[in-house]
């Protein structure tokens, strides 16, 4: 018999135009066709209780790696921050007297202490993923084979490049950090950078928040980036700040990967599945090529062939298994009557999909490269190589940014538009800062000379004990463009080498660089002036790229928990109000 229904409009939830409780349904279900049988239950989401062991097992499984490698990680920074230099990775990367902020730095310093970073974050970004989910049960399979990617990554890290060997005998004072990494930004740049790549996890184990996880993922990045060619722009004095090394390229190419899948990411379909789960095997691959060493990098302290061809073997498990996922979405999708409509891209989306995707490609080939050669090893592709084809990119997006800031404002949210104004600025002044000059130069204690089209006037050469013991550091005080400046050379005796310590005079509309090639006892001083216009573009570029990506992630979470969204909670809780509500509407 069935029970008296209120007749009500056909809704979700309904058979026909009768609202069941879902205590009803089993008993209406059958009788659905002689109510009409136009709109059939929506099938439980309740999983079985395997599926939902399985589930919880790999929540468990994902959780475990994470706390062990975190409790790893604070074992190696109480030993830093100790000086204990009984342990060898100590021992290599500080030295007593070290400031503590550089002792604690010292765990990214090294290829040992930075993949066991690398893989604990890994690994917690993982746990995120599955935990956060562990009511699907028919994604098990996905999250699954995330947790073993994490587990493997901290495996090897244990394996084969552990920070945890002690010495025969315990080092005396210790070599210190690389005079290169001892900046401010050595304190935040890797673990951003890390963070950056490591929220590409999520998107690829779920579709749930994928769309916030990749923004995420490009903000990190581009703050990481920026971070990191401010350094390489202030301290290496070589006059640039991305020397298209294949670490930075690697990091970039996350980048754009994760701007695809931001772009054409978005539904249900196996399209948008695939782009999401790309940036993620592009940030194992590209781990692999930047450790292993078959590429010259200045990067060179943190290589090992080893660890490179370990992380090419995840790399591949990744794609082997976002491909079996993608068959299996496919035969779901196939079998489902009432499956999800693929998310159809307008005409902006796919161009941007599409540049976005020729450069990203431009990259990994060029970087790549060494890799197919017979006699690769230690080799790079020079950079005007990726500049060339990089340049036209970058011309049409920046008329393809312009015209949809002009013409589909209104199709782009606030945080996009800040976002794609700031890439604007920030290829603006790439473009810029490559019509530089530059220009070496000798000049003696108190002579004037016009450097690069630059003022520059030697007050004298002076001679000092380094920042480190034994180091010692030759300056040079200058008057620059009228500013009192002092570059200086800096030579490290225990580790073979000398590092310049530039000096920068910025304008908005031009940088002026200056470095000090080398020395004389009579005063005389041979310089190495740059003059760059519009640097400054691509910092503030960054800067607004970051801002336009906090208000769309922002922008995003209001939409997602607005006020109609806590109506609908509240009013699906109370299934008599939801009834009444719905009746009256």
């Amino acid at each position: 018999m069935v029970p008296c229904l209120r007749v009500l409009p056909p809704a979700a939830g309904t058979v026909g135009a009768c609202r069941i409780d879902s205590e009803q349904a089993p008993t209406i279900a059958p009788v659905a066709p002689v109510y009409g049988g136009a709109h059939r239950p929506r099938p439980t989401q309740t999983a079985r209780p395997r599926s939902l062991r399985t589930v919880h097992l790999t929540s468990w499984a994902a959780c475990a790696p994470a706390a062990v490698a975190w409790l790893l990680v604070l074992r190696l920074v109480w030993a830093l921050l100790r000086t204990d230099l009984t342990f060898a990775y100590v021992a290599e990367h500080t030295s007593v007297g070290e400031a503590w902020w550089y002792r604690v730095a010292a765990t990214w310093g090294g290829m040992e202490g930075s993949l066991l970073l690398f893989a604990a974050m890994l690994a917690t970004a993982a746990a995120v993923a599955v935990c956060k989910e562990a009511s699907a049960a028919r994604r098990w399979l996905l999250h699954g084979w995330t947790v073993l990617l994490a587990v493997a990554v901290v495996a090897l890290a244990l394996l084969f490049a552990s920070p945890f060997d002690r010495l025969d005998v315990p080092a005396v004072q210790g070599f210190g950090l690389t005079p290169i990494l001892r900046h401010w930004a050595m304190v935040v740049h890797p673990p951003l950078l890390y963070a950056g790549v490591v929220c590409t996890v999520p998107p690829y184990a779920s579709r749930r928040r994928a769309h916030r996880w990749l923004l995420a993922s490009m903000a990190l990045l581009t703050v990481a980036m920026a971070l990191g060619g401010f350094w390489s722009y202030a301290e290496q004095g070589w006059g640039g700040y991305w020397a298209w090394d294949p670490v930075e390229n690697t990091s970039l190419a996350v980048w754009m990967a994760a701007l695809v899948a931001i772009h054409a990411g978005r539904g249900s379909s196996r399209r948008a599945a695939a782009v999401r789960r790309l940036p993620f095997v592009v940030a194992l691959a590209g781990a692999a090529v930047a450790r292993s060493g078959v590429t010259a990098s200045v990067h060179s302290f943190a290589e090992s062939v080893t660890i490179g061809v370990a992380l090419g073997v995840v790399a591949g498990a990744a794609l082997v298994g976002a491909g079996g996922v993608a068959a299996i979405e496919a035969a779901e999708q196939r079998s489902v009557a009432a499956g999800a409509p693929a998310a159809r891209l307008d005409g902006w989306r796919t161009t941007a999909a599409l540049l976005i995707g020729g450069a990203l490609a431009i990259v990994v080939l060029f970087t790549a490269a060494p890799l197919l050669a017979t006699d690769g090893e230690g080799a790079r592709v020079n950079g005007r190589w990726f500049a060339r084809p990089l340049g036209a990119f970058a011309a049409v997006v920046v008329f393809a940014l312009i015209a949809l800031l002009v013409r589909a404002r209104g199709r782009v949210g606030r945080g996009g538009w800040i976002a794609h104004s700031g890439m604007v600025v920030l290829l603006l002044g790439a473009v810029g800062s490559s019509f530089d000059r530059w220009e070496d130069r000798w000049i003696a204690t108190d002579e004037t000379l016009i450097v690069a089209g630059v003022e520059v006037t030697n007050h004298g050469v002076a001679l000092a004990d380094g920042p480190t013991p034994g180091s010692t550091e030759v300056s040079v005080r200058l008057v620059v463009a009228g500013h009192e400046r002092q570059p200086a050379l800096v030579t490290f005796p225990e580790r073979g080498g000398a590092l310049a310590e530039t000096s920068l005079v910025s304008r908005p509309w031009r940088d002026v660089q200056v470095t000090l090639l080398t020395a004389r006892d009579d005063g005389r001083a041979l310089l190495e002036v740059r003059s760059k216009p519009l640097v400054s573009l691509v910092w503030m570029g960054a800067l607004t790229v970051l801002l336009g990506a906090g208000v769309a992630f922002a922008d995003h979470r209001r939409a997602r928990s607005g006020p109609g969204r806590f109506r609908r909670r509240r009013t699906a809780a109370r299934p008599g109000v939801a009834a009444s509500a719905a009746g009256a509407r």
